[in-house]
């Protein structure tokens, strides 16, 4: 049985981590392998490795963190017991469940038997067999054949609008920058709406499409504003970031 990162706090409390890596990287980043939406957290807040039949905790950010009852220092390191908290921030908590054998492995996926086997030739009667030899197999006849082919290509066309504009939709647009371009040109001038956006994609990526929408449409509004006092002050008001919310915004919607 495999060992769970359970995160017990924020908007994302209740949900399990599988432990499938050795060493994970823990953080409000999109690219951790435990992402922690939280404003207070740090990209890479914090490490988790198993060694020895152990699992230990290392603190990554510039604030102490606390594991159960032990404070741990920035880049301190502690063993982390099952059942503890590791409290990374005010609204960043974590636990670990182990099943039995605590070591990381890979999620296993239940499939199910197929209920479908194959019947021997003998399988029916041989009164059966030409019985059906014997019946009669209606056929259709020219007009019916083109009908059927007129429904068929009528289907196949409907088929190929629906998709051409579900691609036109989804497709991003080329003018539109990357979100790792964005998180660099924005990071020192708006740290906080650049963690709402990783928190709004972390969101996206784990297809929880309510979420993401809450967060881009909150990030949306603040650089709204933003736009509006650079406006007043007769300043250039071209936000990349705007531009590409706005983009995802359509794509979630």
């Amino acid at each position: 049985m495999p060992a769970f990162v359970v995160i017990t706090s924020g908007i994302t409390a209740g949900h399990r981590q599988w432990i499938e890596s050795p060493v994970l990287r823990v953080g409000s980043d999109s690219s951790c392998g435990v992402v922690v939406p939280s404003l207070e957290l740090a990209p890479h807040a914090g490490t988790l490795e198993y060694r020895s039949g152990q699992y230990f905790v290392y603190n990554k950010s510039l604030h102490a963190q606390t594991v159960g009852q032990t404070e741990l220092k920035p880049m301190g390191s502690c063993v982390w017991q099952p059942g503890q908290v590791w409290l990374l921030a005010s609204d960043a908590t974590l636990m670990l469940e182990v099943e039995g054998d605590p070591a990381p492995c890979r999620e296993q996926v239940d499939t199910l038997p197929s209920v479908l086997e194959e019947e021997d030739d003998d399988s029916y009667p041989a009164e059966k067999a030409d019985d059906q030899e014997t019946e009669a197999k209606p056929s259709l006849n020219t007009g019916q054949l083109i009908q059927v082919g007129v429904i068929i290509l009528c289907v196949i066309g409907s088929v190929a609008l629906l998709m051409q504009d579900q691609l036109k939709d989804k497709t991003p647009r080329a003018d539109l920058p990357t979100l790792k371009e964005i998180v660099d040109q924005s990071q020192a001038g708006l740290p906080n709406e650049t963690r709402m956006l990783q928190y709004a994609m972390a969101m996206k990526l784990r297809d929880r499409p309510e979420d993401a929408k809450r967060w881009f449409y909150e990030l949306r509004d603040r650089l709204l504003v933003r736009q509006a006092t650079l406006r007043q002050q007769n300043e250039p008001d071209s936000i990349p970031m705007l531009d590409f919310t706005l983009a995802q915004l359509e794509q979630v919607e």
